[in-house]
């Protein structure tokens, strides 16, 4: 008795010590719950990242707790604490699985190493220009082109697979930081309610619960450590992944520029699929004869069968051997004949993209072969979908047949044809393997082809887009939906019909409001005789456009044969020129090809349009007259609007100077003085033109663009800029020529000259002009 007392306080004192020992490890590596309660705030261990010698440190220390948690799992220390054995054991695979976190820590610690060290030979191979070296020298085969293009897929995928390695990394890291969140705030509490204990049975037991809450910490710590780790290695990854795809896409470019027509490598791929096609053949020829073989072999059997009375395994076995036979004959026939279509169109590819690389084929044929290409695609793509079917269908079978083989009591016969049938299944599925082989190949090439062309196409990708979808509208635009008397009905006409009527309602809506604002609120009627009024305008628009809308589509018009042509009577009688201007009026409100605030010149008249009524269009002149023109004159007449597209006008000054002036000099001062008047436009550029060698000047025009707010904006300017132009000439000393005349007298004898005085009396001597016989008569 006395000495089960003093084992169990041993037991009780090794616990104490334990849980001692738990906690002072605890507070050794940062879990301080004082700090943690006072709010200090501490760098997180797992943050700053742990070296080797650390990490080895922490397993030492784990494996000795490992080895004092094993000797302390008995009943006794169990009964003690008041906890079960198996709680003793969680304690101690706590402790473990934290040993092999730090132990899975250091595996990955090697891994960060080799990663830095491949991110930094990449960095440094970038940098100098090494790691875009392609092995051969240019120029380069289609051959080479598709084991490049492959080695780029590769680092692409590379690439996504650390993309989405980060992502979860990022994942695990945010849950393994909850984790110890959650852990420390479960210890925190369990040492507050340790703290408030009294009775030595319930410390004792609180004791355990913090110290088990602590291991909850450590675990949580050092996965959080080893998660840390990893994001670290997974973000390295992307890093060099990255660098790897940039490689390989460069060199992919490089290679993709120096491409050239090999006709010897076309040679050797066309003879290699030639070859293919021979062994197909040879394979086809076996499974024709094994099929011709099984069909008479399965009819022989069958007839056996009927014939016989009694039911028999072995039969059944050889019939469903034979059966499995016929079918793989059958599918391995039908994927020889695939395979065979696949060869050719592989042959095609190679041929085209060689003419490809020649750069001698339009975009039309270009355009066919692309579309014949992509419509190959897809139904590659079917047939992978099912011949991926077929083979899972077929690994079932097989297993099927395994487990029949393995059952006990099989007989020597039925086994035989069991064997019989798995080797056809067998036979089946390598064939199936084979051809999925060839439709992936093949796939590949459709898809490198097809980007190739695309990238060919880009340089006027904009104009064939155009010409595409200018074509498929056109197409769309004529197809016929209906016939009603011989007549088509194309898509185009229902289109048009259907703008037109909904076009007219809203017009008719709007034509109507805006016709009782300005005319009918205005002349004086009653209110109920505006709303006739506006309502009979409104449903008379509006028939119009129904009656238009259903002409359009080609229904039948008779009905209404009586009043229109009741309608035309009256109209050409009566108010032809009133209608006319009208429809006029509502076809400038709708094409708008002049509008409210527009300059426009009709004839010799130029002015601003301030208003277009529903019979004629109001407009100022320069000299503040309205002048008010019939709406039809300007759909009969050549307008001049001069701000329909915007208010951005060209003006013109004309001006000459003396001949012997500087021309370059006249240039630079034209150009100086349309510079510096501020109305004047930088763009369009304005500039001169030297017009002509006049009779009395040099003539010259400086041309200026402006914009243009009121009537008189442009005569305004150009005067501003005239005299801009006269100061500056006269600053620089030219001269602005006048008209001249040089009078040459062709006499037969020489001119004679008399001097008046003021009274008009002759003076003495007359003189002859010089250069005739009177200045002979003067010498002498």
């Amino acid at each position: 008795m006395d000495a089960d007392m003093i084992m169990n306080k041993k037991n009780i004192a090794l616990l104490l010590c334990l849980g001692l020992a738990l906690v002072t490890f605890g507070h050794a590596h940062g879990s301080d719950p004082v700090a943690q309660l006072t709010g200090d705030k501490q760098e997180p261990e797992e943050a700053r990242g742990l070296s080797e010698a650390e990490i080895r440190a922490e397993i030492n220390i784990l494996q000795d707790r490992i080895k004092m948690f094993q000797e302390a799992e008995n009943d006794k220390v169990a009964k003690a604490l008041g906890v079960t054995p198996a709680q003793l054991k969680g304690r101690t695979e706590k402790a473990q699985a934290t040993q092999v976190f730090y132990n899975r820590m250091l595996a990955a610690l090697k891994k960060t190493a080799i990663l830095a060290a491949e991110k930094k030979t990449l960095e440094e191979a970038i940098a100098s220009g090494e790691a875009f070296e392609v092995a051969e020298s240019p120029p380069y085969s289609l051959k080479f082109y598709d084991e490049a293009i492959v080695a780029f897929n590769k680092a692409a995928s590379a690439r996504e697979t650390a993309q989405m390695s980060l992502a979860l990394s990022g994942k695990m890291v945010k849950n393994a930081r909850q984790r110890l969140k959650d852990a420390e705030q479960q210890l925190r509490e369990a040492k507050a309610a340790a703290g408030q204990a009294k009775e030595s049975a319930e410390v004792a037991t609180l004791q355990w619960k913090s110290a088990a809450r602590q291991a909850d910490v450590e675990l949580a710590r050092a996965a959080l450590r080893f998660e840390t780790v990893v994001l670290k290695n997974a973000e390295t990854s992307l890093v060099v992944s990255e660098l790897r795809t940039t490689v390989a896409e460069r060199r992919l470019a490089q290679i993709r520029a120096n491409l050239h027509f090999d006709a010897e490598d076309l040679e050797k791929q066309l003879s290699r699929i030639e070859e293919e096609k021979v062994s197909l053949m040879q394979a086809a020829d076996e499974f024709l004869a094994r099929q011709q073989k099984t069909e008479a072999d399965l009819l022989r059997t069958q007839k056996k069968e009927e014939e016989s009375a009694d039911r028999d395994e072995n039969m059944e076995a050889e019939i469903a051997a034979l059966q499995a036979w016929r079918q793989t004959c059958q599918r391995g026939l039908e994927q020889i004949e695939g395979s065979l279509q696949l060869l050719t169109f592989q042959k095609e590819i190679w041929g085209q993209r060689y003419e490809l690389i020649k750069g001698d084929t339009d975009a039309e044929e270009l355009r066919l072969w692309q579309k014949e290409a992509q419509a190959q695609q897809d139904r590659i793509l079917q047939a992978l979908a099912l011949e991926q079917s077929l083979q899972a269908s077929l690994h079932l079978q097989i297993s099927q047949v395994e487990k029949q083989l393995a059952e006990e009591g099989v007989g020597w016969t039925r086994a035989r044809h069991l064997k019989e049938q798995l080797e056809a299944h067998k036979k089946l599925a390598r064939s199936t393997f084979a051809y999925l082989g060839t439709l992936t190949v093949t796939n590949r090439m459709a898809s490198h082809f097809i980007d190739e062309v695309d990238e060919e196409l880009a340089g006027n990708i904009l104009k064939e887009k155009i010409q595409i979808l200018a074509g498929n509208i056109q197409k769309a635009w004529k197809f016929e939906v209906m016939v009603v008397d011989d007549q088509g009905i194309t898509v185009g006409k229902i289109t048009i019909a259907l703008l037109l009527l909904i076009f007219g309602i809203i017009l008719a809506g709007y034509f109507t409001r805006a016709l009782k604002r300005h005319i009918l609120d205005r002349s004086h009627l009653s209110e109920s005789a505006t709303a006739i009024a506006e309502k009979l305008l409104y449903y008379l628009t509006l028939l119009i456009v129904i009656l238009l809308s259903m002409r359009v589509v080609n229904i039948p018009l008779t009905a209404f044969a009586f009043l229109g042509g009741a309608l035309a009577i009256g109209v050409g009688f009566g108010g032809q020129k009133i209608i006319s201007n009208f429809i006029s009026g509502f076809i400038l409100m709708a094409e708008q090809p002049v509008k409210v605030g527009d300059l426009i010149q009709m004839a010799d008249i130029i002015g601003k349009v301030e208003e277009i009524g529903a019979r004629a269009t109001r407009v100022r002149t320069f000299a503040n007259i309205h002048v008010l023109v019939p709406n039809s004159y300007f759909l009969e007449n050549n307008i001049i609007n001069w701000t329909h597209s915007d208010k951005i006008i060209r003006g013109e000054i004309t001006v000459g100077v003396v001949y012997g002036s500087p021309t370059h000099e006249v240039r630079r001062l034209l150009m100086l003085a349309v510079r510096e008047h501020k109305e004047t436009l930088d763009y369009p550029k304005p500039y001169v033109f030297f017009n002509d060698f006049g009779d009395n000047a040099l003539i010259f025009t400086v041309y200026f663009w402006i914009t243009v707010q009121l009537i008189n904006d442009k005569k305004r300017i150009e005067s501003d800029m005239r005299f801009i132009i006269d100061e500056m000439f006269r600053e620089a000393g030219l001269v602005i020529a006048f008209p001249q005349r040089d009078v040459h007298l062709d006499t037969s004898s020489p001119l004679r000259l008399e001097i008046m005085d003021a009274s008009g009396r002759q003076e003495d001597g007359a003189h002859e002009a010089p250069g005739g016989r009177g200045d002979e008569a003067a010498e002498k």
